[in-house]
């Protein structure tokens, strides 16, 4: 659809606000990131700082790139997108849209103060976020889905979807999923090296069951855009997306090559 047609589907005011903290993110986690680089080379610059050793730098850095940056550019394109796919604006822009923004900076800033200056952090690779703020994040996230997901399904009673909405749909879902089972799973349910192999699950599946699938949704939307020229073939597409459904999900034991974990799932996550 043109883009005057589409004017007032779309908060803009949100998209700029997402847009703004994942521009603001970003540098962040790139200083920590290279603060952390420099023990490398041996050389700390604030060793006396012990809020700012290396250990806790390292855990800004993941974690602020996941939940500062990528989530709010993430957020910030399903609020342009999503509408503009659909035809139909997001669940409730006003009191869910705002509500989502600002407890995703509540989230982070917690976590940020709470592993800088508490010390507090959960034994998961990319997922130090400490245990006190998992539930909070479990439920932020199903809100989000919900928030997004209506209009796709509106738009689907009225033509079939588009392949961008497949991949944002399943990308919504199994972010729920995955941060579940590898946050929940080996803290409070599986000790020792089986909730090791759980905890695969968010380590690996972050990338490939969250930023993937609403990465590559959104691409199916941006990308045909900037080019003025369709994506080659649908049905490839679907191809793509039964791919990374079927052979994605159980690839995290990678991360344990030559640990406790019976070889043959490692064997198995390799190939």
């Amino acid at each position: 659809m043109m883009e005057n047609e589409n004017t007032g589907l779309v908060n803009y005011a949100l998209v700029k606000f997402h847009i703004v903290f994942a521009m603001t993110y970003l540098v962040i986690v790139m200083l920590m990131g290279l603060i952390y680089s420099l023990q490398l080379v041996q050389w700390n610059p604030l060793p006396e700082l012990f809020w700012l050793s290396p250990g806790r730098l390292r855990m800004i850095h993941t974690n602020g790139a996941v939940y500062g940056f990528i989530t709010n550019g993430f957020c910030a394109g399903l609020y342009w997108a999503v509408p503009r796919l659909c035809g139909y604006k997001v669940f409730n822009e006003k009191f869910v849209g705002w509500f989502l923004a600002i407890a995703l900076q509540v989230a982070v800033l917690g976590t940020v103060v709470m592993i800088l200056f508490l010390g507090m952090a959960q034994a998961i690779e990319w997922g130090e976020t400490p245990k006190l703020l998992d539930p909070i994040i479990t439920a932020w996230l199903v809100v989000l889905a919900i928030q997004f997901i209506p209009p796709i399904f509106k738009a689907g009673r009225d033509r079939p979807l588009y392949a961008a909405n497949w991949y944002l749909i399943i990308g919504l879902v199994w972010v729920i999923m995955v941060y579940f089972m590898g946050n929940f799973i080996p803290e409070y349910f599986i000790p020792g090296v089986a909730g090791a192999a759980v905890t695969g699950t968010w380590i690996h599946d972050a990338v490939g069951l969250y930023v993937t699938p609403i990465g590559w949704g959104l691409m199916y939307y941006f990308v045909p855009i900037m080019l003025r020229k369709p994506i080659w073939s649908h049905a490839l597409s679907l191809l793509g997306f039964w791919g990374l459904a079927f052979f994605y999900p159980l690839q995290g034991v990678h991360h344990y090559l030559w640990s406790p974990i019976p070889m043959y799932a490692q064997y198995a996550a390799v190939i």
